[in-house]
């Protein structure tokens, strides 16, 4: 009974779930309530507080005996900045970093699925959950995500199907952190998450980064996450406005692209982020008379400018370490259809055009 006490503990891979949090009151309790009742004993929870200005603090207070919770604060640096807090004090002493969103519900046997996934093989570096609409638990709301390669936005692999229609194979994927587990050997080599980029896409930034490094990402149909979708109003009560959205997802695509493709590709894809990011300013402006993605996009360039030496230093870094070529990532985690086909599969619903 011992010999297989001590092949079980063997066998269970430790975990340390970081939740980055800000002014989380209206999901915080029920995600740490769903975290108390997982099926897996080897396990620590740090929540990273970005500021929060709600009732956070004392929600969280009031976990702290409930399971080994950790609590760090921090002042307004942004999601990026708050993860890696946790992984420099944390990625030596665990197997497994998960990151998880504030407006998540984790299922009870969701570690147990990760745990095996990763035992499963040692190929597989990085696990992407199954995130599943939490009001409306027959929606899937991603089985893994795909880049776009001329701007690295993200797109949902079945995202909006039905749960009967899932597709149960575990499929190479990108990641987005609202439930992402990366084993702890990946930082590192693969460094952080790009402070720099703060918010919107800095997780399909890292995720890219992984896949340019060599490390393997699978989703896990198994591994279930219920998330929150929040709206202009939901991200309003947050104090995100719509210029801000605008400004980071623009500039974070330059940055991204400038630092993860080799020069041939940066050459093809840089001119078309560029085109994209502002036809589209110019279209919310025409379409909806709103003028905050036209100023975002001037802001994104200057931004980029005055950051590029940085930029241009973290890229040098990136790619003399490259395992992977651009067209191996292409065919692995990208979208293969025209710029029109993407519109139509993704963002027709924004009546653009």
């Amino acid at each position: 009974m011992l010999e297989s006490l001590l092949r079980k503990m063997k066998n269970n891979l430790s975990f340390i779930i970081i939740i980055a949090n800000y002014n989380g009151e209206k999901y915080l309790s029920r995600c740490l309530e769903s975290i108390k009742n997982l099926d897996y004993k080897n396990f620590k929870v740090c929540v990273v507080d970005d500021g929060s200005i709600d009732t956070s603090m004392e929600i969280l207070e009031s976990f702290k005996n409930q399971f080994d919770l950790e609590i760090i604060c921090q002042n307004h640096g942004g999601a990026s900045k708050a993860r890696n807090n946790a992984i420099k004090r944390f990625k030596n002493n665990f197997d497994v970093l998960l990151f998880l969103d504030n407006d998540t519900e984790i299922d009870k046997y969701c570690l147990n699925e990760i745990n095996k996934q990763f035992l499963s093989s040692q190929e597989i570096d990085s696990v992407q959950c199954l995130l599943i609409d939490f009001e409306n638990r027959d929606v899937i709301q991603s089985n893994g995500m795909f880049l776009i390669p001329h701007v690295c936005w993200g797109v949902s692999y079945q995202g909006g199907a039905y749960l009967r229609n899932l597709n149960k194979k575990s499929i190479p994927c990108a990641a987005i952190s609202a439930a992402l587990a990366v084993r702890s050997y990946v930082f590192d080599k693969v460094g952080y998450f790009d402070e720099k980029l703060a918010v919107s896409t800095e997780d399909l930034d890292f995720t890219w980064r992984m896949w340019v490094l060599g490390f393997k990402i699978f989703n896990s149909p198994d591994a279930v996450v219920y998330h929150f979708s929040k709206g202009i109003a939901q991200r309003k009560e947050m104090n995100v406005n719509l210029e801000s959205q605008y400004f980071h997802i623009t500039k974070n695509s330059f940055r991204t692209l400038i630092k993860n493709y080799s020069l041939k590709s940066l050459f093809w894809f840089l001119p078309q982020c560029f085109l994209i990011n502002f036809l589209r300013a110019v279209l919310v402006l025409i379409k909806r008379r709103d003028t905050s993605s036209l100023k975002s996009f001037f802001k994104a360039i200057y931004w980029n400018l005055t950051n590029l030496n940085e930029t241009l230093k973290i890229r040098k870094k990136i790619q003399k370490s490259r395992v992977k070529s651009d067209k191996s990532i292409y065919n692995t985690v990208m979208i293969k259809d025209s710029l029109l086909d993407i519109y139509e599969k993704y963002f027709k619903q924004t009546k653009l055009l």
